[in-house]
């Protein structure tokens, strides 16, 4: 509770002062006021040169350590409209997960942050007043990737407030807002995989993964096998035993684990295989992506119906063309939405890859520049640039998240980029997505018991060979700063010391 309310502070804080900003440029064009605003320049003149002298001394100082780094940095005032500081920050580097700051504001460019992501359910039957649908129940998803069973429950209990007991058809799942390319290492280009993410559909159930259960605590050799959430089309396959798993030796210092892996076989079942040993009177987890989540979710729905006393007579199906029966203007009977600024928070306090690659594709979906989602979403984001006069040729977004390594950007742009988000009705949305130093998200545990503790609002981010920080900082006199550090090379620890340097000078006030 005391946690709660101290971050409703801040946000109160930073949202007063943001307002107090725009107030005071306001009152600079007022020439009865033109000594004060020299008086208040030449004081903010000092403060940024000391900035700018702090900050060319930490360069000088790190001087050895970054002989063999490309690295850029940026330093904006929001009170003065001005860059305080410049330092190689045209050079275009790897941005790691400060990526997501590019998708947040397309996103947010595109909807705002009131948006709320919808997921509905129609019928080809128009007249339910038999409580039947005769016909085919339809489930369309655009995108909301945090759907949970018991939103499908809240659909299921919809549905039965209509009254519906029976299904003539079948239970459709309608991805169709998203492309087929849902692999993220695979629309993104990428020579390497950083990181593997679970499948990126407009429908997903429980982030596109499957939760494998093994309980040994059974008579017999044979264990208990649970797979949440389930589907008629996920089963299991183990030749797992129960009996005492091998020991370590000396050639084998890891204790044997029992086996686990998937498969798809020709009409899109996901085959969990299960092998080796476990100990009796014992429970494992396991996790595995789902490998076929449109399919997966009609069959999961399709269950819970029958759970909950609905009678369907077809079957569940995955939709890969845009269903034909569902008419311009028709009204869902059933929907659940979800706001845009929960995902964004999420994913940026938490550096959230599986959110990120899905507001990705949302945003390309959503643009409608090109039948392939990340095609639309780059042309988008480069009409979105040109729009703001920042657009550069090596500007390069390939993915959402930030894993794609092909990405590029200056910490010139970045910063220009969070000056318009600045200038937007969202920007207090946009703050509170951010981790804070020394308090949140991936932000915990950096800064605490300097200057920048809960005056940084960023968002980190970490390749083996990228360090990065990006975000708006407040100093103790109120004046807010917008900043960027990239660093590409081998010495991620020097990289975080000089972001967290940055970030205490500029939230310092000169003497």
């Amino acid at each position: 509770m005391r946690k709660a309310i101290f971050i409703f502070l801040v946000w109160t804080l930073i949202s007063f002062n943001n307002y107090s900003i725009s107030e005071y440029l306001q009152s600079n064009t007022d020439s009865q006021s033109q000594s004060k605003v020299n008086n208040i320049s030449a004081i903010d003149d000092f403060k940024h040169q000391h900035i700018k002298k702090s900050l060319d001394s930490l360069a000088d100082s790190l001087a050895k350590q970054l002989r063999y780094t490309n690295y850029g940095i940026a330093v904006y005032s929001l009170n003065t409209n001005q860059f305080v500081y410049k330092k190689n920050a045209e050079l275009f580097l790897k941005p790691a997960s400060v990526t997501k700051l590019i998708t947040t504001f397309a996103v947010y460019s595109q909807v705002g942050d009131t948006f709320r992501i919808p997921t509905e359910i129609y019928s080809t039957d128009e007249n339910l007043k038999d409580n039947i649908i005769n016909g085919d129940l339809i489930i369309k998803g655009y995108g909301d990737c945090f759907i949970k069973l018991s939103d499908l429950d809240e659909l299921i209990r919809q549905l039965k407030s209509l009254g519906i007991k029976k299904i003539t058809g079948n239970v459709i799942a309608d991805g169709t807002f998203f492309d087929n390319n849902n692999n993220r290492f695979h629309y993104s280009g990428d020579a390497d995989e950083v990181e593997p993410t679970a499948l990126i559909t407009a429908l997903s159930l429980e982030n596109n993964r499957l939760k494998v259960i093994v309980n040994s605590n059974v008579s017999g050799n044979k264990p208990k096998i649970q797979i949440v959430p389930s589907s008629p089309n996920i089963r299991v396959n183990s030749n797992l035993v129960i009996g005492n798993p091998p020991k370590k030796t000396k050639k084998n210092q890891k204790s044997v684990k029992p086996r686990i892996y998937s498969t798809l076989d020709k009409d899109g079942n996901q085959i969990v295989n299960l092998s080796g040993n476990i100990a009796r009177k014992n429970t494992l987890y396991f996790e595995e992506f789902n490998k076929n989540p449109i399919l997966s979710f009609a069959g999961n729905f399709y269950e819970r119906l029958k759970d909950n006393g609905i009678v369907v007579g077809g079957k569940p199906t995955a939709l890969h063309k845009k269903h034909d029966k569902i008419a311009i203007g028709q009204m869902p009977i059933a929907f659940i939405n979800r706001g845009i600024n929960d995902l964004i928070t999420l994913m940026n306090k938490n550096s959230d890859n599986y959110i990120a690659e899905n507001l990705f594709k949302f945003y390309g979906a959503y643009a409608q520049k090109d039948t392939l989602n990340t095609n639309s979403a780059k042309l988008f984001m480069d009409s979105l640039l040109k729009h703001h006069k920042i657009y550069n040729e090596q500007f390069k977004i390939n993915d959402g998240s930030g894993l794609s390594r092909r990405n590029r950007i200056s910490a010139e742009i970045l910063v220009n980029i969070l000056k318009i988000i600045s200038q937007e009705k969202y920007f207090n949305s946009f703050l509170s997505s951010l981790a804070i130093a020394g308090v949140d998200g991936t932000l915990a545990k950096r800064l605490k018991g300097t200057t920048a503790e809960m005056n940084v609002f960023g968002k980190t981010g970490t390749h083996r060979d990228v360090s990065a920080l990006a975000g708006v900082a407040k100093n103790i006199d109120g004046e807010i700063f917008l900043f960027t550090c990239f660093s590409n090379g081998g010495d991620i620890g020097t990289y975080k010391m000089m972001e967290n340097s940055v970030c205490i000078e500029i939230t310092k006030v000169a003497n």
